[in-house]
């Protein structure tokens, strides 16, 4: 689902409107397909960074708070992922920063993780997104996520809140979403066009 998320908003916007900062605790992850390889030089243009272990994305999501509390984020729209059991509990004031005041200067944070983050951070979270087993993204109280089926996510705009699985509710819906390792070559075509596109390669 990040995957996907990424290259959809690598198509909508350009590297000067668009930048994307990962934070992760699996260096060899879904990540691993952004940046260059061995025998691919390609990579996702609107990648500024992707910080690993626990040290390096505490101390980036610092840096990206800083910037947001002295003034914006220099003009453009910077998306933060952090992926799994990450930030330490050093950088969740910087977390608490970016989620409280990033918005508004173009700032936007997708977290992913089995767990929500801590409390200053998760009630600044109205969109939640529920893959199949990750029932704990919403209220304990909503079961919309207890049936989902591989490939498909409920998408709750209303910070989880809820009630029985089936049931009918305007802010709350489920979505499908394409496996993008069903089509490997196709996606790293896509990547190698968006990086040629933004000038890489000869």
């Amino acid at each position: 689902l990040l995957l996907y998320l990424l290259y959809g908003l690598a198509l909508r916007y350009r590297p000067d409107q668009l930048a994307c900062h990962l934070i992760t605790d699996r260096p060899e992850g879904p990540f691993a397909d952004l940046v260059p390889g061995p025998g691919d030089p390609s990579c996702l243009p609107q990648l500024r960074e992707v910080a690993t272990g626990p040290a390096e994305g505490a101390a980036a999501l610092r840096r990206l708070a800083a910037a947001v509390a002295e003034g914006g984020a220099g003009g453009i729209r910077r998306v933060i992922v952090v992926d799994g059991d990450v930030p330490p509990p050093d950088a969740t004031e910087a977390l608490a920063t970016l989620a409280a005041s990033g918005g508004a200067a173009g700032v936007h944070l997708i977290l992913a993780g089995r767990d929500l983050p801590p409390e200053p951070v998760a009630s600044r979270c109205r969109v939640r997104i529920a893959l199949p087993g990750g029932a704990a993204a919403l209220d304990r109280a909503n079961h919309a996520a207890d049936e989902l089926a591989a490939g498909t996510a409920v998408v709750n705009t209303a910070g989880g809140l809820g009630g029985p699985a089936g049931a009918s509710r305007a802010h709350e819906q489920v979505v499908r979403f394409p496996d993008p390792y069903a089509q490997r070559v196709a996606l790293a075509g896509l990547r190698y066009r968006l990086w040629r596109a933004a000038g890489g390669g000869p």
